[in-house]
């Protein structure tokens, strides 16, 4: 009699992983699993067939432990941690593991795990998609699925993702490479009182700005697992691009029609740019609670899997969206955004920023621009900046970096990471969704999210979820009907009062 196809999964999967340095064992599980069947156990794996629900499930926990460092490998047992980067380093890796035994993606990335978000990850993946890649290339692992443009002739037998280089890290983790990284002037954050509103990361033409000033790096340098930012490439398809854009277009057009009929529209900024004509011409600079503007496009952002999945992953399954906003950048404008942090948290879970670009952006035209390993305390941004001389010779640790992104791309940055924006100087606008989620712990810090109001976002991205996946389905938004609970949401919404940013 055959074997049974489950039993040969598991069979191909474990083989597997004997062979690349993962021990796997099988007998009952000495304490309880994060996933059924499954237990760490220095540095291997100690399977139960009759608990184990999902062979899948072991190259996703094999991938944890491969993406380690050698110590902590060695000494891993019963759980893998929580560290965000290495999460999506591992699914990555699973991904990459798959591919190289040849088992079906949908084995690895079902419909039970993965916070629902299973399918996404596989139609990602398989559309060269690149969560966790960036990780992977810092850990030497693997190289990049693309070649880049500073190595156009990248030569044709080193492997590029899903191949890899090596299936277990050999790279010790970053703060016992280099314990020096953090600059001496980020100092603990002060408690700071909520202020109401949105934060305004912008300033007049008459603020000093160091957008050009300091040395610029390539962006695989600083895309570590302590490095407080994600970039995921493609992370959603044409097609679902092209849906928010003209949405936002629409919505744009709306604005600056009110605004020409002097009708100040309420929660967004509209200014002057002199983009080279005789006069200037008036911009949307800025779109705050996009919920209450247009509830379709802000349900529609939200919900996209490749948005609610990410900051799940981040901030965990019950992550918390807190506001929607969408920020411009305008060739000729007199605005700047200027170094800063979002804003400062006692860090005792993850906040994190994740936009979506609806342009291109690249180094010195629009590109967010970050000094890596800044997110960890409060810092004091005025010496940051004027210690921008390549002279000094402990510079490296506070050079900035820019992020050149394409259109699709998704941008993830932990709110306490120094930053600033690029101004455009080549291309004409530089539009990018953003929303910020939080640990619930950190959501109930603010004493304006009730446990309530927390209750309600969280239900809030359930139903964006389902409402875009309707939408996606259907094409365009007119054939789906908005749900009541959008329009509650947008009111309360006006009640929130943010924490300040930090500019000093």
């Amino acid at each position: 009699m055959g074997t049974s196809p489950r039993l040969e999964q598991i069979k191909q999967i474990t083989g597997f992983l004997n062979a690349i340095g993962i021990p796997v064992s099988f007998g009952p599980l000495p304490g309880p699993a994060f996933l059924p069947g499954i237990y760490v156990r220095r540095g291997g794996l100690i399977l139960d067939r009759d608990q184990l629900l999902h062979p899948g499930d072991i190259l996703h926990e094999a991938g944890h432990l491969a993406v380690m460092s050698p110590n902590r490998r060695k000494a891993a047992n019963g759980n893998v941690g929580d560290d965000g980067g290495e999460e999506m380093a591992a699914l990555a890796w699973s991904y990459a593991a798959a591919c190289a035994i040849k088992l079906p993606t949908e084995i690895v990335f079902h419909n039970n795990g993965y916070k629902g978000g299973g399918p996404w990850l596989a139609e990602h993946f398989q559309t060269n998609g690149t969560i966790g890649v960036p990780l992977l290339m810092c850990f030497d692992m693997t190289t990049t699925p693309q070649p880049s443009e500073n190595d156009p002739a990248r030569p044709a037998d080193i492997a590029t993702f899903p191949n890899m280089t090596q299936w277990l890290r050999e790279r010790p983790d970053f703060a016992s490479e280099n314990t020096a990284n953090t600059p001496n002037n980020i100092t603990s954050p002060p408690a700071q009182p909520p202020v109401h509103g949105a934060r305004n990361f912008r300033q007049n033409h008459q603020t000093p700005t160091t957008d050009l000033d300091l040395p610029d790096h390539d962006q695989t340098l600083f895309l570590t697992a302590d490095s407080g930012i994600h970039h995921v490439n493609s992370a959603i398809t044409p097609d679902d691009r092209m849906l928010i854009t003209n949405r936002l277009d629409l919505l744009c057009q709306n604005l600056l029609a009110r605004h020409k009929q002097g009708q100040t529209p309420n929660d967004c900024l509209i200014d002057f740019a002199n983009d080279g004509g005789v006069n200037p011409v008036a911009k949307v600079f800025r779109i705050e609670q996009l919920l209450k503007q247009d509830a379709a496009l802000a349900l529609f952002f939200l919900g996209h899997p490749a948005i609610t999945g990410l900051g799940k992953q981040l901030c965990g399954p019950d992550a918390v969206p807190v506001y929607l906003s969408v920020q411009f950048r305008n060739r000729g404008e007199a605005q700047k955004i200027i170094w800063h942090q979002d804003m400062i948290h006692d860090r005792q879970g993850p906040i994190y920023t994740v936009g979506l670009y609806l342009d291109d952006a690249s180094s010195n035209n629009g590109a967010l621009r970050i000094i890596p390993g800044s997110h960890h305390n409060r810092a004091d941004i005025a010496t940051l900046i004027q210690q921008r001389s390549p002279k000094i010779k402990d510079q490296l640790s506070i050079s900035s970096h820019s992020i050149p992104v394409k259109a699709g791309d998704i941008i993830a940055h932990d709110v306490m990471l120094v930053h600033c924006s690029d101004a455009l100087t080549k291309t004409d606008c530089r539009r990018t969704l953003y929303v910020e989620f939080r640990h619930p712990q950190q959501a109930g810090a603010n004493p304006t999210m009730t446990p309530s109001w927390i209750a309600q976002q969280q239900a809030l991205l359930a139903t964006a979820q389902n409402y875009c996946a309707l939408v996606r389905a259907a094409g365009r938004f007119s054939d789906v009907s908005l749900p009541e609970i959008a329009c509650t949401n947008s009111i309360e919404a006006n009640t929130l009062r943010l924490e300040t940013a930090n500019y000093g």
